[in-house]
Protein backbone atom coordinates (compact mmCIF):
# COMPACT_ATOMS: atom_id res chain seq x y z
CA UNK A 1 0.00 0.00 0.00
CA UNK A 2 1.24 3.57 -0.64
CA UNK A 3 0.94 6.59 1.19
CA UNK A 4 0.45 9.92 -0.65
CA UNK A 5 3.38 12.47 1.30
CA UNK A 6 2.21 14.65 3.60
CA UNK A 7 2.25 18.21 2.16
CA UNK A 8 4.29 20.92 3.86
CA UNK A 9 3.11 24.21 5.51
CA UNK A 10 4.59 26.55 2.48
CA UNK A 11 2.58 23.80 0.31
CA UNK A 12 -0.68 24.08 1.74
CA UNK A 13 0.03 28.04 1.57
CA UNK A 14 0.05 27.89 -2.27
CA UNK A 15 -2.87 25.83 -2.69
CA UNK A 16 -4.93 28.18 -1.10
CA UNK A 17 -3.58 30.96 -3.04
CA UNK A 18 -2.34 32.82 0.68
CA UNK A 19 0.94 33.66 -0.87
CA UNK A 20 3.04 33.13 -3.90
CA UNK A 21 6.10 31.25 -5.10
CA UNK A 22 8.29 34.39 -4.82
CA UNK A 23 7.19 35.25 -1.09
CA UNK A 24 7.44 31.48 0.24
CA UNK A 25 11.20 31.41 -1.86
CA UNK A 26 11.79 34.70 0.65
CA UNK A 27 10.69 33.23 3.99
CA UNK A 28 12.18 29.78 2.99
CA UNK A 29 15.71 31.92 1.92
CA UNK A 30 15.48 33.57 5.34
CA UNK A 31 14.55 30.63 7.36
CA UNK A 32 17.72 28.96 6.31
CA UNK A 33 19.74 32.75 7.36
CA UNK A 34 17.88 32.25 11.16
CA UNK A 35 16.66 28.83 11.99
CA UNK A 36 13.34 30.63 12.67
CA UNK A 37 9.90 28.30 11.84
CA UNK A 38 8.57 29.10 8.60
CA UNK A 39 5.10 30.03 10.00
CA UNK A 40 6.97 32.58 11.96
CA UNK A 41 8.53 34.31 9.72
CA UNK A 42 5.74 34.24 6.90
CA UNK A 43 3.76 35.94 10.06
CA UNK A 44 6.64 38.00 11.33
CA UNK A 45 6.92 39.62 6.68
CA UNK A 46 3.11 39.90 7.48
CA UNK A 47 2.72 37.87 4.04
CA UNK A 48 -0.06 35.37 5.78
CA UNK A 49 -1.93 36.02 9.37
CA UNK A 50 -1.51 33.59 12.51
CA UNK A 51 -4.82 32.60 12.27
CA UNK A 52 -3.88 31.23 9.00
CA UNK A 53 -0.68 29.43 9.52
CA UNK A 54 -2.64 27.76 12.94
CA UNK A 55 -5.63 26.50 10.31
CA UNK A 56 -3.29 25.08 7.76
CA UNK A 57 -1.20 23.42 10.86
CA UNK A 58 -4.93 22.22 12.68
CA UNK A 59 -5.83 20.75 9.13
CA UNK A 60 -2.08 18.89 8.76
CA UNK A 61 -2.95 17.16 12.25
CA UNK A 62 -6.32 16.39 11.42
CA UNK A 63 -7.87 18.44 13.79
CA UNK A 64 -10.84 21.33 13.72
CA UNK A 65 -10.00 24.93 13.78
CA UNK A 66 -11.67 26.93 15.95
CA UNK A 67 -12.55 30.42 15.66
CA UNK A 68 -12.28 31.87 18.95
CA UNK A 69 -13.51 35.25 18.60
CA UNK A 70 -16.96 34.27 18.43
CA UNK A 71 -17.20 31.56 20.50
CA UNK A 72 -19.18 31.61 24.03
CA UNK A 73 -16.91 29.71 26.31
CA UNK A 74 -19.27 27.63 29.42
CA UNK A 75 -18.42 28.43 33.00
CA UNK A 76 -18.44 24.79 33.51
CA UNK A 77 -15.50 24.10 31.39
CA UNK A 78 -13.06 27.37 32.24
CA UNK A 79 -13.41 25.21 35.67
CA UNK A 80 -11.41 22.84 35.16
CA UNK A 81 -8.04 24.53 34.45
CA UNK A 82 -6.72 27.53 36.76
CA UNK A 83 -5.76 30.18 34.39
CA UNK A 84 -2.32 29.88 35.18
CA UNK A 85 -1.86 26.93 33.91
CA UNK A 86 -3.81 27.39 30.35
CA UNK A 87 -1.26 30.36 29.78
CA UNK A 88 1.55 28.53 30.92
CA UNK A 89 0.54 25.19 28.31
CA UNK A 90 -0.96 27.65 25.72
CA UNK A 91 -4.35 25.55 25.98
CA UNK A 92 -7.64 27.18 26.64
CA UNK A 93 -10.94 24.45 27.74
CA UNK A 94 -13.93 25.82 25.40
CA UNK A 95 -16.19 23.25 25.96
CA UNK A 96 -17.71 19.97 27.23
CA UNK A 97 -18.94 17.16 25.32
CA UNK A 98 -20.27 14.28 27.31
CA UNK A 99 -17.26 13.77 29.85
CA UNK A 100 -14.79 14.62 27.26
CA UNK A 101 -12.77 18.26 27.72
CA UNK A 102 -12.76 20.02 24.11
CA UNK A 103 -9.16 21.71 24.41
CA UNK A 104 -7.91 24.86 21.55
CA UNK A 105 -4.46 24.21 21.91
CA UNK A 106 -1.45 26.44 20.67
CA UNK A 107 0.75 23.28 19.94
CA UNK A 108 -1.56 20.80 19.22
CA UNK A 109 1.37 18.17 18.88
CA UNK A 110 2.18 18.85 22.22
CA UNK A 111 1.68 15.45 24.14
CA UNK A 112 3.13 16.32 27.47
CA UNK A 113 0.65 19.30 27.73
CA UNK A 114 -2.26 17.05 26.77
CA UNK A 115 -1.05 14.49 29.50
CA UNK A 116 -0.32 16.97 32.08
CA UNK A 117 -4.57 18.40 31.34
CA UNK A 118 -5.65 14.60 31.23
CA UNK A 119 -4.36 13.77 34.32
CA UNK A 120 -5.51 17.09 36.21
CA UNK A 121 -8.90 16.95 34.87
CA UNK A 122 -9.13 13.20 35.19
CA UNK A 123 -11.17 13.43 31.46
CA UNK A 124 -10.04 12.38 28.40
CA UNK A 125 -9.04 15.63 25.88
CA UNK A 126 -10.60 16.20 22.53
CA UNK A 127 -8.00 18.82 20.96
CA UNK A 128 -8.77 21.72 18.13
CA UNK A 129 -6.59 24.21 16.71
CA UNK A 130 -6.31 27.73 17.10
CA UNK A 131 -3.89 30.84 16.83
CA UNK A 132 -1.69 31.58 19.95
CA UNK A 133 -2.91 34.86 19.75
CA UNK A 134 -6.35 34.25 20.01
CA UNK A 135 -5.93 31.75 22.60
CA UNK A 136 -4.03 34.43 25.22
CA UNK A 137 -6.74 37.24 24.17
CA UNK A 138 -9.69 34.73 25.14
CA UNK A 139 -7.68 33.69 28.17
CA UNK A 140 -7.87 37.39 28.76
CA UNK A 141 -11.52 37.90 27.94
CA UNK A 142 -12.77 34.22 29.54
CA UNK A 143 -11.01 34.45 32.66
CA UNK A 144 -11.69 38.40 33.57
CA UNK A 145 -9.99 38.45 36.74
CA UNK A 146 -6.88 40.52 35.78
CA UNK A 147 -9.11 43.40 34.07
CA UNK A 148 -11.25 43.45 36.81
CA UNK A 149 -8.35 43.66 39.67
CA UNK A 150 -6.58 46.90 37.41
CA UNK A 151 -9.93 48.62 37.73
CA UNK A 152 -10.58 48.36 41.15
CA UNK A 153 -6.99 49.49 41.42
CA UNK A 154 -7.79 52.01 39.55
CA UNK A 155 -10.58 53.48 41.42
CA UNK A 156 -9.06 52.53 45.07
CA UNK A 157 -6.24 55.21 43.55
CA UNK A 158 -8.80 57.97 42.96
CA UNK A 159 -10.61 56.92 46.86
CA UNK A 160 -7.67 57.77 48.42
CA UNK A 161 -6.61 61.14 46.68
CA UNK A 162 -9.93 62.06 49.33
CA UNK A 163 -10.43 60.50 52.44
CA UNK A 164 -8.91 57.36 53.08
CA UNK A 165 -11.19 56.67 55.84
CA UNK A 166 -14.30 57.28 53.01
CA UNK A 167 -16.70 54.70 51.37
CA UNK A 168 -15.10 55.29 48.18
CA UNK A 169 -12.06 53.87 48.83
CA UNK A 170 -13.24 50.90 50.97
CA UNK A 171 -15.34 49.52 48.75
CA UNK A 172 -13.03 48.90 46.07
CA UNK A 173 -10.30 47.52 48.35
CA UNK A 174 -13.07 45.16 49.30
CA UNK A 175 -13.63 43.82 46.18
CA UNK A 176 -10.21 44.22 44.75
CA UNK A 177 -8.94 41.24 48.03
CA UNK A 178 -11.65 39.34 46.74
CA UNK A 179 -10.54 39.04 43.31
CA UNK A 180 -7.22 38.55 44.64
CA UNK A 181 -8.62 35.91 46.26
CA UNK A 182 -10.69 34.14 43.68
CA UNK A 183 -7.58 34.27 41.84
CA UNK A 184 -5.87 32.29 44.37
CA UNK A 185 -8.70 29.99 44.09
CA UNK A 186 -9.40 29.49 40.37
CA UNK A 187 -5.42 29.19 40.05
CA UNK A 188 -5.28 26.25 42.89
CA UNK A 189 -2.63 28.55 44.81
CA UNK A 190 -1.69 27.31 48.51
CA UNK A 191 -0.43 30.81 49.00
CA UNK A 192 -1.22 33.99 48.22
CA UNK A 193 1.53 36.61 49.39
CA UNK A 194 1.24 40.82 50.20
CA UNK A 195 4.40 41.85 50.24
CA UNK A 196 4.76 45.64 50.83
CA UNK A 197 7.56 47.29 49.33
CA UNK A 198 8.88 50.35 48.87
CA UNK A 199 6.88 52.04 46.42
CA UNK A 200 4.36 49.05 45.51
CA UNK A 201 3.03 46.40 47.03
CA UNK A 202 3.78 43.21 45.36
CA UNK A 203 1.35 40.26 45.06
CA UNK A 204 2.73 36.34 44.63
CA UNK A 205 0.80 33.33 43.56
CA UNK A 206 2.21 29.69 44.62
CA UNK A 207 1.18 27.11 42.10
CA UNK A 208 2.62 23.86 41.91
CA UNK A 209 5.67 25.00 44.90
CA UNK A 210 6.67 27.87 42.34
CA UNK A 211 5.95 31.63 42.81
CA UNK A 212 4.35 33.31 40.57
CA UNK A 213 4.02 37.43 40.06
CA UNK A 214 1.05 38.67 40.49
CA UNK A 215 -0.73 42.59 40.24
CA UNK A 216 1.51 45.21 41.98
CA UNK A 217 -0.77 47.33 43.81
CA UNK A 218 -0.02 50.61 44.46
CA UNK A 219 0.98 51.82 48.17
CA UNK A 220 -1.74 53.96 48.55
CA UNK A 221 -3.46 50.80 48.95
CA UNK A 222 -1.50 49.46 51.52
CA UNK A 223 -3.24 50.27 54.85
CA UNK A 224 -6.29 49.43 53.69
CA UNK A 225 -5.52 46.11 51.80
CA UNK A 226 -3.79 44.84 55.27
CA UNK A 227 -6.66 46.14 57.09
CA UNK A 228 -9.46 43.98 54.86
CA UNK A 229 -7.52 41.14 55.17
CA UNK A 230 -6.76 41.75 59.08
CA UNK A 231 -11.07 42.18 59.17
CA UNK A 232 -12.10 39.12 57.57
CA UNK A 233 -8.77 37.03 59.59
CA UNK A 234 -10.72 38.32 62.94
CA UNK A 235 -7.31 40.08 63.91
CA UNK A 236 -6.58 43.10 65.92
CA UNK A 237 -6.16 45.98 63.08
CA UNK A 238 -4.81 48.68 65.47
CA UNK A 239 -1.34 46.32 66.29
CA UNK A 240 0.90 46.68 63.71
CA UNK A 241 4.23 45.99 65.91
CA UNK A 242 3.63 42.20 66.05
CA UNK A 243 2.70 38.78 64.13
CA UNK A 244 -0.77 37.77 64.24
CA UNK A 245 -2.44 35.17 63.82
CA UNK A 246 -5.79 34.67 61.83
CA UNK A 247 -7.77 32.64 59.78
CA UNK A 248 -11.42 32.47 57.46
Amino acid sequence: MTTTPRKKLGERLLDRGLITERQLDLAMREQRRTGAMLGEILTQLGLVTPQSISSILAEQGGVHFLDLADTDIPAEALALIPEATARRLGALPVGIEGQTLVLAMVNIYDVEALGEIEAFTRRRVKVVGASEEDILAKINEAYGVRKSIEDLIEEAIQGTAGNEDDDSVALPVVRMVDQLLLKTIQDRATDLHIQPGEHTVLTRYRVDGLLQQGPSLPKAVQVAVIARLKILAEANIAENRVPQDGKF
